[in-house]
């Protein structure tokens, strides 16, 4: 009978293997109606790490699958091909950016990156910066860090430039010093805290230490998921998803962070007595007295499992100490073998003070908690235990209420299988190890019973002559250990009987059996099939190309160098107010402040430029432009460029006399990044060429040939592959710039109808030749130009009055500072109702000209405009009304002039221009 027993059993559990194996590949593939979502599977420690099985582990993992069980989406995550972790990055952004993946986890919100991406409302959590002290470092604590009396030695990394940039503000609101000590890596931060050349390393709250503790948060930012932007849909489904996961398991998100990022950290301290005990200790010999599932227990490859083994791995992360696992000696009892001195704790044991007593123990604090359960047959009667046979385990204290016979056994698993097999009536043990047995073996005989009044916990034991120091140190790491913790230790555990619950589940349903292999079998042969089909359909995934680095680093550069000149600006501010006495030197400061913000302007109307041409609304508006005034202009805007540099430029070629149709904005722009660039690389005491020439193709149009010429650095021929690529840089690491002037001259270029051509050598120059058709203008009246440019501002604008609309009170007061200057008299309104309530109140032709905010409360600019418009009794019909707002899109200029506006400036305003704006529009009134 036994041996029919066995093969039925064999064959139960190879049908079972066999089918999990291709359960697991369906479960990705199968065809339930629900749409697949791609997901970058860019691997980061803590957030997102694949095993050797190609299982994915990590924060964001779990974070997309518990999304998708409330979404209703099947999850298909994609391993990107780079090998490093940027690469990853830059390839999974370029996928989700061209529509080839759906989503990316683990992005910080950007105002740059929100205009490229969607992001959901809803983050998927927080991020912190930190500051990390070792453990063992009893000198650096939470409330200690403003109170040295020296530096604070920060371990930071120099690339990490937000990070670093957070750090400064942190220190800088709590008036803390602090000395930098660079690192390459996180690894060399870790190093630089163990040996003292650091007091703290600086992180963020995604990655786990081992064996520190967090004494400084600030700086939370939240991250989130982000999809391609036109995928607006996916993310409102996040947010669904998102909202719905709150009201059912508010504790989701701080629970996973805890099980991935404090894992390795402690939140205790030792004191200097326990720290030179674990220093002088190095290694603990830990008995294991018994085998309790799943406290402790050897699995089938004779290895140690349970939640103690696990425990005892976490106090040597914690602490440090190298821990021996040690089977108890035949023959020994508990009591012997703590005796011995061989050991310095044993694992496992239940809290009962009587019992420790009487073997001579001292207990910890419980690692587990849980109460007494009586487990019976149910075929023993529960109101006369007296007369029934108690299973007792030899691993709990002897209890027996009830004074009744007793049968011996191993451990409570061994005790609850006699009770099953009716050997014995009824056992204790505790709730925990019971329940857990009991969802791991299908009894089909047992009832149990929660006993709540009696307290069952595990501890840690230790000899009576231990060191207080290390009872200490146990204590505080089992106090520290939080559910997420604990959760990962049953994670370990991973037990399983040896087919005795299958063996039970298949003695009282043969029947049931004989369906369940017939169906397994029916399954396994579905599952091929369906397995060879979905391969058939599947398409092979084509490679792309790996983006530059650069990209990828555009974030960090771009705050670098939007910072430099913020911070001269703000210096410079600083230094003119201390020295506001001295005229020459504020003159100085002024300058270097307006030279500072044009930079600053510069970067910013860049990044701008390269979105608009992205998001297709990059618009050229020619209009007539005498082509001589680009000598003067290059002068003026190159020459202080290469005067700081004693660079000699050169401008030769034929002079083109003649009035073209072009964007003489964006015509500009061409040459100055041209030259700019020239300039930029070029090496000092060197020149740079600019050549100038043309020939008629007809009466109407113009060929023009213009040549810019450097002696400097060059460019490799690999980068000359990719230099009109957004945000490209060769030599990003001693120049300024964002590496998109070239990007916007091609496109300018390209929409202008021309070619660009550039000719390079490493260290020895670069020549780029550019080639325009251009329509002559043969008729212009310039009367009004010419009158404009000889009108003396100040007299011009005399005596004149402006209704100024702002609602910022220091845009107000320059505006209105500047008018006033010039003779003008100025009346002021923060918004757009009190604008038209003004105009409408004054008498007809008192005002001459309006001035208009678009963004502002209560009435924006738009709507103000239509309204004053309307008054034609008022000459609102008539009367100029120059925008003057931060919305420098072209989508907004064109709402503004539908509405009605004459003339639109984007701020921040250059004041000639405005000057010459204002003298227009009133001239041609």
């Amino acid at each position: 009978m036994r041996k029919y027993r066995d093969i039925l059993v064999t064959i139960f559990m190879v049908a079972l293997v066999i089918t999990l194996i291709p359960l697991k590949a369906w479960g990705a593939d199968a065809d339930n109606g629900n749409r697949t979502v791609t997901v970058a599977a860019v691997e980061q420690e803590g957030l997102m790490e694949k095993d050797k099985e190609g299982n994915y582990t990590g924060y964001s993992y779990e974070f997309v699958m518990k999304i998708a069980q409330y979404a209703g989406w099947n999850v298909e995550f994609v391993q990107m091909d780079s090998t490093s972790e940027n690469g990853m990055i830059i390839e999974a952004m370029e996928k989700v950016a061209d529509g080839e993946l759906d989503l990316m986890t683990g992005m910080l919100y950007d105002a740059s990156m929100a205009e490229q991406y969607a992001y959901p409302v809803e983050s998927c959590g927080d991020r912190f910066t930190t500051l990390v002290a070792s453990r063992d470092n009893a000198e650096i604590t939470t409330d200690g860090l403003t109170h040295l009396g020296r530096p604070l030695k920060v371990a930071m990394i120099e690339d990490a430039v937000n990070r670093n940039t957070e750090l400064e503000s942190y220190c800088r609101a709590n008036d803390m010093a602090y000395t930098p000590v660079y690192c390459k890596s996180q690894y060399e931060q870790e190093e630089a805290i163990e040996n003292g050349s650091a007091d703290v390393l600086l992180s963020i709250s995604l990655i786990a230490h081992p064996r520190t503790k967090t004494v400084a948060n600030f700086a939370n930012r939240p991250f989130y998921m982000i999809a391609q932007k036109e995928n607006q849909n996916l993310t409102r489904e996040i947010d669904e998803a998102l909202k719905s996961i709150k009201e059912t398991e508010p504790e989701f998100r701080v629970n996973l962070h805890n099980k991935y990022f404090r894992g390795l950290e402690s939140d205790y301290e030792l004191t200097e007595e326990e720290q030179a005990y674990i220093a002088d200790k190095k290694e603990l010999k830990v008995v294991i007295p018994y085998e309790i599932v799943p406290m402790q227990y050897i699995d089938s490859e004779g290895k140690y499992r349970g939640i103690f083994v696990s425990f005892v791995k976490h106090l040597s992360e914690q602490t440090g100490l190298d821990v021996t696992l040690c089977p108890m000696e035949k023959g020994d009892t508990l009591d012997q073998a703590m005796a011995s001195g061989k050991y310095d704790m044993a694992l496992g044991l239940m809290s009962d003070y009587e019992y420790a007593l009487r073997r001579n123990l001292i207990l910890s604090v419980p690692l587990i908690r849980s109460n007494l359960e009586l487990y019976y047959n149910r075929r023993a009667n529960p109101d006369d235990l007296k007369n029934c046979i108690l299973a007792q385990a030899q691993t709990a204290p002897i209890y027996n209420e009830y004074q009744s016979e007793e049968k011996m056994y191993f451990n409570v698993e061994t005790a609850m299988e006699a009770v099953e097999e009716g050997e014995a009536d009824y056992g204790y043990g505790s709730s925990f190890v019971v329940d857990y047995i009991m969802s791991e073996k299908s009894y089909q005989n047992i009832v149990k019973v929660p006993l709540s009044e009696s307290d069952r916990s595990y501890v840690v034991g230790f000899a009576q002559d231990t060191s207080s120091e290390l009872i200490a140190v146990v204590n505080k790491v089992i106090s520290s250990i939080d559910d997420s913790t604990m959760n990962s230790f049953l994670q370990d555990t991973a037990y399983v009987g040896e087919h005795i619950g299958v063996y039970y589940w298949i003695r009282k349903h043969p029947i049931g059996m004989t369906v369940m292999v017939t169906a397994l079998c029916a399954l396994i042969a579905a599952l091929v099939v369906t397995i060879l089909i979905n391969r058939q359909k599947r398409k092979e995934n084509t490679e792309l190309l790996i983006a530059s680095n650069a990209k990828s680093e555009f974030l960090s550069r771009m705050s670098h160098e939007m910072r430099t000149p913020m911070n001269a600006i703000i210096g410079m501010t600083s230094l003119a107010q201390d020295e506001i006495g001295d005229r020459r030197a504020v003159e100085d400061y002024l300058h270097k402040i307006d030279t500072s913000s044009a930079y600053l302007l510069s970067l910013i109307n860049d990044v701008l430029d390269m979105s608009k041409i992205e998001s297709g609304e990059f618009v050229l508006h020619p209009s007539a432009y005498q082509c001589s005034s680009l000598r003067e202009t290059i002068q003026t805007m190159i020459s202080p460029l290469c005067e700081q540099k004693k660079i000699q430029l050169e401008i030769s070629g034929t002079d083109i006399a003649e009035n073209i149709y072009v964007d003489h904005v964006r015509f500009n722009q061409i040459f100055m990044n041209l030259l700019s660039n020239a300039v930029k690389f070029s090496k000092v005491g060197s020149k740079v060429l600019f050549t100038t020439n043309y020939h008629r193709v007809d009466a109407d149009t113009l060929d023009l040939d213009f040549v810019v010429q450097d002696y400097g650095v060059g460019m490799s021929r690999s980068f000359q592959e990719k230099l009109f690529r957004p945000f490209a840089q060769e030599h990003e690491n001693v120049q300024q710039g964002t590496g998109l002037g070239l990007a916007i001259s091609k496109k300018i270029i390209d929409k202008m109808g021309g070619t660009i051509q550039i000719t390079s050598s490493e260290g020895e120059g670069t020549i780029v030749e550019v080639k325009l058709r251009v329509p002559v203008v043969h008729k212009t009246d310039g009367s009004g130009d010419q009158r404009e440019s000889k009108t003396d501002t100040e007299q011009f604008l005399a005596g004149k009055c402006f209704l100024v609309v702002e609602d910022n009170a220091l845009n107000m007061e320059i505006i209105r500072k500047l008018l006033k200057n010039k003779g003008a008299e100025v009346i002021c309104a923060e918004n757009g109702e009190i604008a038209v309530q003004k105009f409408e109140a004054a008498q007809r032709d008192t005002i001459d000209c309006i001035i208009m905010d678009m963004r502002m409360p209560v009435m924006n600019g738009i709507e103000a405009t239509r309204k004053i418009r309307s008054m034609q009794d008022k000459n609102g019909d008539t009367i100029p009304i120059i925008a003057m707002t931060a919305d420098a899109y072209q989508a907004d200029k064109q709402k503004a002039e539908e509405a009605g506006i004459s003339e639109y400036l984007s701020k921040p305003v250059d004041v000639k221009l405005l000057y010459r704006t204002l003298i227009k529009q009133l001239f041609q009134k």
